[in-house]
Parts: C-alpha cells; structure tokens; sequence
C-alpha cells in the first residue's frame, strides 16, 4: 500500500482493521450518498475505453514494460482531472477532499499490480492502479494503464460497485465468483483488512467438495431439511477466506445457500456454514430464514 502526498509517492504499509460480521452481505448500495451525489457517479464511473475480458493473472514486469512510478503517474493525472471526485485541500496540499464520498482532509494511498490481460497474443499487459483513503477501507477509483505505452484503457470512480458491476456482466452474479476470481478482486481492487481475507486453497486445505457436502450435511440436519431439496431448490455460493489473515491456520470455507427473489432479483441468503479449512469441523452455522415467504 502506497501513499500520494504532495505528488510524490511514498511507501507504506497500511494495515487497515476492516471486520466483517458473520455472514454479512455489506453490499454497498447509492443510498451511501445522497441522490446528487449517486447520479454524478453513474456517469463517470466503469468507463470502459475498449472491449477486452477481465482475464487477469499477475505478472512481472520486463525490461521494456512500462514503469510501476509512470503507471501511477499516469493514473493520478486522471483521477485528479475528476473534480466530481476528488479535489486538493487548499488548506494541506498534501491531502485531499473526496467529494463523492463526503470525506475531507484526508490522504491518499493505492496500490499497483502489473496484470496480464486476456487480449492479445501474445498477452497484453497493464497496471491496475487503485486508490482509496489512506487509513480506511474506502475506494476512491482505479486506473488502468497499458504497458508499455500508457494508454488508460479503464477508468472507475468513487464507488467500488461500478467494477463489481463490470466483472458481473461477464462472469456473473458476485457470489457465484470462482475461489480465484474472488481472490484477484480482492488483491486488484480491496484495501487489505485483516479479516475475512479471500484466499486460495492449497494441498494442506480441505477439498471445496467436501466442504460443499459437509455444509449440505450439516444443513440438513441442524434444520431438519431434505438434501435433495437443499440441492435442488438453492443455489450455493462458495468463498475461501482467512478470519484472521494474521493467523494461516484460520482459513474457512463459507457456504451459503441462496434462491433467488424474483421481486427484487436477487439472491436472498437464507443458510450459511463456516467450516474450517484445516479440519472440516463446523465454526458457525446461521439460518436466515425468519420472515422468509
């Protein structure tokens, strides 16, 4: 994690403490702001400069690539040209007001990943810049800046949604990510947090089938319901995450069983399970179902 100040660019490390509840949806919506506020950003934000899949696997930059310090050069010049988003405080040049999020006085990180994208053979390459407020979770925009000629092939500001919905359009509805679509996102586009981590697994990890048929199994039987109708009549999303990311051995599998709300069109969480990645045993088991139809 970078810090802006000044327009220079220093390196930090921001360990931002960012806990989520049990089996909490925290989907951001426009109501954050105020109306003014959500109409502005639906027209800057997810602006999408040429058609390519975001297909990214990290890589290492050679000799001829672009530069990391011209990358995020390149991306400041376009996030500060968005005065709907972010302004300098003329009282501290060294920090800055964000607008849409209603934040001043306050400074600037991001971070800088090199990707291979999905276009091109052999593969294209850029940096994804992405900035959020120093010392918090929040998202302020990413840029992301071909290599080697620096042309801004995709701009998104001030509301982290405007990527999810992007990715959405090609990979689906969020929940249903693949484990290591849900872990690039989270290195490309999150503040790092603590807690619930997005990870991978490795050998020492318990299968993702079995951690599927252990929640089905222990649905079934804490609720007294049918496995076959559990399979048949929801639809299951699958994450793999640490609760602590400080501590390896907490890695947990996170199954949640969903059906889809035809009024509202969308996935109404109505069981979960955690389940430790190490062992199999159970952690947390919720039902969500009070008040469903």
């Amino acid at each position: 994690m970078r810090a802006v100040r000044s327009g220079s660019f220093l390196l930090t490390i921001l360990l931002v403490l960012h806990p989520l509840g049990s089996f909490s949806e925290n989907k951001a919506t426009a109501t954050m702001f105020s109306d003014t506020h959500a109409a502005v950003n639906a027209d800057i934000s997810g602006t999408l400069e040429k058609e390519w899949k975001h297909e990214f696997s990290m890589d290492t930059p050679g000799p001829d690539a672009l530069t990391s310090d011209a990358a995020v050069e390149r991306a400041m010049e376009v996030l500060l040209s968005q005065n709907a988003v972010i302004e300098r405080n003329p009282q501290n040049p060294d920090h800055y007001n964000f607008l849409l999020l209603e934040v001043e006085d306050r400074a600037l990180s991001y971070t800088a990943h090199y990707v291979a994208l999905s276009r091109g053979s052999p593969a294209a390459h850029a940096w994804i810049v992405t900035f959020f407020i120093e010392d918090t979770p929040f998202y302020v925009g990413t840029v992301t800046v071909a290599s080697p000629d620096g042309e801004v092939i995709e701009t998104s500001f001030g509301f982290i949604r405007q990527v999810v919905e992007i990715w959405e359009r090609e990979k689906g509805p969020e929940f249903f990510w693949s484990i290591e679509d849900q872990y690039l996102f989270d290195q490309l586009y999150q503040n790092r947090s603590w807690n619930y981590q997005p990870a991978l697994p490795d050998e020492q990890d318990l299968p993702q089938e079995a951690a599927v048929a252990g929640a089905l199994e222990a649905v079934a039987q804490t609720y007294n319901l049918s496995p076959q109708v559990l399979q048949e009549e929801y639809l299951l999303s699958t994450q793999l995450c640490y609760v602590d990311a400080r501590d390896p051995s907490s890695k947990i599998w996170r199954i949640a069983f969903r059906k889809l709300d035809p009024a509202t069109q969308t996935y109404a969480l109505l069981y979960a399970v955690d389940i430790s990645a190490a062992d199999g045993s159970i952690v947390d088991i919720n039902n969500n179902t009070s008040g469903q139809g």
